[in-house]
């Protein structure tokens, strides 16, 4: 189990992510990716997003149903241009959730249903 230190690091890593999700420019193409998927990018709480050096995004977000989807995308000039490569529901995937610890965190700080 993560330490009470490190599990606020997630929380905080979580709150940075979200609030840049909701508000930076930078990530206007991340919520024009979640609307196309059918999601509010304002509701969602983006619990982790990473990039490599081969200009691919991954994250997980977490909707206010609980809901857990981990993504992968380009985000590169490719010639059939940025977008999805993958989709995944990980709602309740708890193998997931221990290689994405941040998930649970994120899970926890929705307000109770």
């Amino acid at each position: 189990m993560a330490s009470d230190d490190l599990l606020e690091l997630y929380r905080e890593e979580v709150e940075e992510l979200t609030g840049k999700l909701h508000t930076d420019p930078g990530y206007a193409d991340l919520r024009s990716v979640l609307s196309g998927q059918g999601f509010d990018p304002t509701s969602v709480l983006l619990a982790a997003l990473v990039e490599d050096e081969h200009s691919m995004e991954y994250g997980a977000i977490v909707t206010p149903q609980r809901q857990v989807i981990e993504y992968a995308r380009r985000i590169d000039l490719h010639p059939d241009g940025p977008g999805l490569v993958a989709w995944q529901d990980r709602t309740s995937d708890a193998d997931f959730e221990r290689r994405c610890p941040q998930v649970p965190v994120a899970l926890q700080m929705l307000r109770p249903e």
